[in-house]
């Protein structure tokens, strides 16, 4: 299929894909849901193993496409597994291809269609602490209600509630803690790249921040990502891990991709996934660059570059334009890509608003002039060095850590 993604990388990225043909012939499955639902067979008509649950529809060619932007919810015949998701008409190969999900509500719902955790893909895995964390919720709420209930004994369960409160809250942090540890997880742990310097740091100010940063080396360079969700938690960090899986699997692809291209796809799969299956209104700001020794080409909106040319040790500052992704479905016309030549001993700062946004105990700013002036002071230094006294200046600066703070440095070797 001609659909922009190896059926290697499809199968990763959706187990629960089908593609069919006009007259509904099965011609590929992904490997979970060929495995939960045996009606499915490649060769036979997807009509032997789904209906269309929702909306209520015939599972053709015409009617689908009569209802495009539309989330379609499919039920096994024999297995009742409900899949969620979209159904795309690839148009050079005359398919339809559904990508979607199981849509389930309790976790018990897992072991009854026989399907472990590892079938999800890498953004799915983490909707588990989702359902443990409204879990505990839902207990701690049964428990303060029971105790207002029994008065009588009021003094006594008001000491057994703190004591269950501790304990589901222990349990609680515990969960977070693990979903922190899968955010960090997937965070480069060596960064390295032909003809560049490279050093990068977060600090999240919950236990799952919503900060995002990845330094993917390719031949002759890299490709560097940096962006911020709106707010912080669990959330945050769910869509973090979307948009990591979304563009290191386009980059493996294909690493000489254009940045622009790679921004719009992302986009498109942030949409569906934030509005329609965690149906929230987030939203991610993220600039996206192709890096070698000479030059940088990127798209995407976030935060202005800081480069502090190696010639003049002067700051520069780089407009990122663009818009912000998940928000509507297609951002093509408002997506360029910029180029910025780079020369020997260049230095280029990527940030979150978490370093420029810091305040000290008058309210104000740390902002990006100080930023800019810090850079122009260690410029010189080797570049861990550099990384270490801008943050000691933010942290002198900050009286409280109030968000989710990233700093990426990259510098030009010299010749």
């Amino acid at each position: 299929m001609t659909v922009g993604l190896s059926p290697e990388l499809l199968n990763q990225t959706f187990p629960f894909h089908v593609a069919f043909r006009s007259d509904g012939t099965v011609v590929q499955a992904g490997p979970v849901v060929g495995r939960v639902c045996t009606e499915l067979v490649v060769g036979r008509s997807i009509r032997d193993a789904f209906r269309i649950d929702r909306p209520q529809l015939d599972l053709t060619f015409d009617a689908i496409r009569a209802h495009p932007r539309t989330v379609f919810v499919l039920e096994g015949l024999t297995s009742k597994l409900k899949l969620k998701g979209q159904m795309l008409y690839v148009e050079q190969d005359d398919l339809m291809l559904f990508l979607g999900s199981p849509w389930i509500s309790e976790l018990e719902e897992l072991n009854a269609h026989g399907i472990k955790l590892d079938d999800f893909a890498v953004h799915d895995q983490v909707v588990d602490c989702l359902f443990l964390i409204r879990a505990q919720q839902a207990a701690l709420s049964d428990v303060r209600k029971l105790a207002s209930q029994q008065s009588v004994k009021l003094a006594q369960q008001q000491s057994n509630l703190l004591e269950i409160e501790k304990v589901a809250r222990e349990r609680l942090e515990k969960e977070l803690e693990l979903a922190r540890q899968i955010q960090v997880g997937i965070l480069p742990r060596h960064l390295a790249a032909e003809g560049l310097e490279l050093t990068a740091t977060m600090t999240t100010a919950t236990e799952v921040g919503g900060d995002y940063y990845d330094v993917l080396p390719v031949q002759g360079g890299c490709w560097i990502g940096i962006g911020d969700v709106s707010g912080h938690g669990v959330t945050s960090g769910l869509i973090m891990l979307m948009v990591q899986s979304v563009i290191a699997g386009i980059v493996a692809k294909d690493p000489d991709a254009s940045p622009r291209d790679v921004v719009t796809i992302l986009n498109r799969v942030l949409f569906e996934n934030i509005r329609h299956r965690l149906i929230k209104d987030d939203f991610v700001t993220l600039s996206l660059l192709r890096v070698s020794p000479r030059r940088i080409v990127f798209a995407g909106a976030h935060e202005q570059f800081l480069v502090c040319r190696g010639k003049t040790g002067i700051a520069e500052r780089i407009a990122t334009p663009g818009t912000w992704l998940g928000v509507v479905p297609e951002i093509g016309k408002f997506t360029t890509e910029t180029t910025i030549d780079l020369e020997p001993n260049d230095l280029v700062a990527l940030y979150t608003d978490g370093i420029t946004e810091a305040r000290n105990t008058k309210g104000e700013q740390y902002g990006i002039e100080r930023l800019g002036a810090a850079l122009e002071s260690f410029h010189g230094q080797p570049i861990e060095a550099v990384r270490d006294g801008v943050l000691d200046e933010v942290a002198r600066w900050t009286s409280k850590i109030d968000d989710d703070a990233t700093l990426v440095l990259l510098r030009r070797a010299p010749n």
